[in-house]
């Protein structure tokens, strides 16, 4: 099987540089937070660290002489950075990040990296290649505000009302960061565009382009809405330069209520999400998807089951309201049923892919598990 390796030494933040290694069964490897590639071509930034406090003896970083002296920055995510094959062929994943600031001891603070994102990929090197020699092809990953329109004020700052699902609550630049005491973790950034792109002799060519659009569909109760993708437009270009557009494959959905103990007499929330039901593709065929509704016994008015011996297509979670109220809600789990592929342009029959989800040959008909212990973080 597969090889999984815990390394240290690299030079990617974390404190004593912690990074892993996976060498498959055909010799291929895969390096996760490296941060430093071995061919020369630079910083990847694939590694996320945070500051981590000890209070026990024998965890990394602990110290009896302060709290202060008892912490220290450790990777939270270790990005897939570079692979190379047994016959030295290469590839390099670059990434780029969102910093924040987070509560210290005292009135301090800190900074962390609570999102990171891929930007760049390139390949076809060899291991062994100059390094000021360009990668024979890449990918490109570009991004833009999680905001559509109209997105800051004339003096510079965010209009947070267009900005539905970016909690900016939590972001802090300075201390004493009340407001974000603890580590939070999120993106305020959309990925908006994908490039292909090989060299030439005078520079890089663009194979195909892809454009992301997006939109902000209607809870229709007055709760925030969250980030939709829409369409997804391709372009072609001929070496010549010449482009061609697409039909754009577009996505519609439905909005369900996800919360399963919703009381409509009450003052709680009922959280809406959509789902994909529609996909409509750039060759004039339709991808349909068709989802089993609540399951009986996760509805408001009667009894739900039991946490510790779920059989049911819902589950509890902790839940801070509006109001900043704090307790267990219950949640529904909407599965797949069928998935219906048609042929809008040559007429060919629908391909209809059906699904049912069964316990048979498991030792416990329980459907969900949870932690017993305490949290490790």
């Amino acid at each position: 099987g597969e090889k999984v390796e815990l390394l240290t030494g690299a030079d990617n933040r974390d404190n004593n540089g912690e990074h892993w290694k996976i060498t498959t069964t055909d010799g291929t490897e895969y390096w996760f937070g490296r941060h430093w590639l071995p061919n020369g071509r630079g910083e990847t930034f694939s590694t996320a660290e945070v500051r981590v406090y000890a209070n026990h003896s024998g965890e990394p970083c602990f110290s009896t002489v302060s709290i202060g002296s008892t912490r220290c920055d450790q990777a939270w995510r270790w990005n897939l950075d570079y692979v190379v094959d047994r016959h030295g062929n290469e590839m390099a994943f670059y990434y780029s990040s969102g910093t924040n600031r987070a509560a210290d001891t005292g009135s301090g603070s800190y900074q962390y990296r609570r999102a990171i994102r891929l930007a760049r990929i390139e390949y076809g090197t060899r291991a062994g290649d100059d390094p000021q020699v360009p990668a024979p092809a890449r990918v490109l990953f570009t991004s833009a505000d999680r905001c559509l329109a109209d997105c800051y004020e004339s003096g510079g700052g965010e209009k947070v009302a267009n900005w539905p699902d970016t909690p900016f609550d939590l972001e802090c630049t300075a201390s004493p960061c009340a407001n974000n005491e603890s580590p939070s973790f999120w993106g305020r950034t959309r990925l908006v565009k994908i490039r292909t792109q090989v060299w030439e002799a005078t520079g890089w060519r663009t194979v195909d382009e892809f454009d992301l659009a997006h939109k902000f569909p209607s809870t229709a109760n007055n709760l925030s809405p969250v980030l939709w993708l829409d369409l997804i437009t391709r372009t072609g270009y001929a070496p010549d330069g010449t482009p061609q557009v697409f039909p754009p494959v577009g996505f519609d959905g439905e909005r369900r209520s996800h919360r399963a103990d919703f009381d409509p007499e009450a003052t709680m929330a009922d959280p809406r999400r959509w789902r994909v039901v529609e996909i409509d593709t750039e060759t004039g065929g339709r991808i349909e998807v068709v989802y089993f509704g609540p399951h009986v016994g996760c509805q408001f008015g009667q009894a739900f089951p039991d946490p510790h011996a779920n059989t049911a297509r819902c589950f509890p979670r902790l839940y801070t309201n509006s109001f900043n109220e704090t307790g267990w809600s219950w949640w529904h789990l909407f599965t797949v049923q069928q998935v219906i592929e048609s042929d809008l342009v040559g007429g060919s029959p629908p391909v209809v892919h059906a699904y049912s989800y069964a316990v048979t040959g498991s030792s416990t008909s329980v459907k969900w598990a949870h932690d017993d212990g305490a949290a490790v973080w």
